[in-house]
């Protein structure tokens, strides 16, 4: 089926029992959106569901909230927020970012949980390889008491260490992280706050204060 990506979405041809169906215009990025509607035009065609109306369905949906959700756009670049907060699901993320958009990346991630950053942090570490910038802001907690064992500037080493010619930043609250990304922001790149915290609240100061 032909595919092809835009930085509304992705454009797929479905065929479905060797019925080639009208193309879907995913209003989401990358392949791992794709798959997750092929899967849910296969439950909906089982369930009964014309399968022309429902590839007309998907096409009309237009994502949920913190999933690569558009903020805002300042001084010529754009900002987005997405909720990943798991090594795999930034990767897919942003190397959909990367497929769809033809700018640089600059990305901020808060790790989710002192357990989850602990467990995973190798797997973080080798999550950002498609970004340009990064930057590493404290943990949140959640449920969690703080610890004094496991930071987020042990994630940012890990990266350092890993591409030492990347620009790679600690970023300890949300100011510097506004401050951040105000100062290395530029015209055309692609912003992305990543994170199942509270990073999307530096997504929305940045785009109020610029």
């Amino acid at each position: 089926a032909a595919v092809s990506a835009t930085a509304q979405g992705i454009s797929f041809t479905p065929v479905v029992f060797n019925e080639v169906l009208p193309s879907v215009n995913l209003q989401a990025i990358g392949r791992h959106n794709m798959l997750n509607a092929l899967a849910a035009l296969a439950a909906a065609c089982g369930a009964g569901l014309p399968p022309t109306a429902a590839a007309e369905a998907l096409g009309k949906f237009e994502g949920v909230q913190r999933r690569f959700e558009f903020i805002g756009q300042v001084n010529g670049y754009l900002v987005v927020d997405d909720y990943a907060h798991h090594p795999t699901e930034i990767r897919a993320m942003l190397q959909a970012a990367r497929e769809h958009f033809d700018s640089r990346i600059v990305a901020v991630f808060q790790p989710h949980l002192y357990s989850r950053t602990e467990y995973l942090m190798e797997g973080f570490a080798q999550s950002f390889d498609q970004a340009d910038v990064v930057g590493i802001t404290e943990i949140y907690a959640a449920r969690e008491q703080p610890r004094n064992d496991v930071n987020a500037r042990q994630l940012y080493e890990r990266i350092r260490a890993r591409q030492p010619d990347k620009q790679v930043a600690y970023l300890p609250n949300m100011d510097e992280v506004v401050a951040f990304l105000r100062d290395n922001a530029t015209s055309k790149d692609l912003v992305i706050t990543i994170g199942a915290g509270d990073i999307r609240r530096a997504a929305e100061q940045l785009v109020a204060t610029v």
